[in-house]
């Protein structure tokens, strides 16, 4: 069972040495950036396996599009990094025509590494729902438990 106190690792977060990452605090700023990488360590979990087989590597076509204009509210525009950097976001990739065209990983996040995904999960199982009922694969009228 994890511990429920950790110190913070995260270089730069303004929080004072004694700082601590708790089951209480971990998904609150600013210790959700070292929390989101981390959460086995603040909360019981499981580890869900990816299944058998490789794993699919996608084709990559990179660009660097840090300094893309991005429109906010109000009309004002910002390039795509400062606006990845303002809102905290550890990792934010970019798959256009099924080829990585940009990818970006800050805060406690690596490549390697996992990382909550929270309110994500309903999109992507959303999204696979949608893919496998136009395939026929699933019915839709059939209940969840089928």
């Amino acid at each position: 069972m994890p511990s429920a106190v950790h110190p913070m690792s995260q270089a730069g977060v303004p929080a004072p040495a004694p700082a601590r990452v708790t089951a209480a605090n971990w998904q609150f700023a600013p210790h959700s950036r070292w929390g989101f990488c981390n959460v086995r360590r603040v909360l019981p979990t499981a580890r869900v396996g990816r299944g058998a087989g490789p794993a699919h590597r996608f084709a990559e076509q990179r660009s660097d599009l840090s300094a893309l204009p991005v429109p906010l509210p109000g009309g004002a525009r910002q390039a795509l990094a400062q606006v990845l950097d303002d809102s905290c976001t550890d990792g934010f990739l970019v798959l256009h025509r099924g080829r990585i065209v940009y990818e970006r990983y800050s805060g406690e996040l690596r490549p390697d590494q996992t990382h909550i995904i929270m309110s994500v999960s309903k999109s992507l199982i959303g999204s696979l729902i949608g893919i496998l009922a136009e395939r026929g694969v699933l019915d839709l009228a059939r209940p969840a438990g089928h």
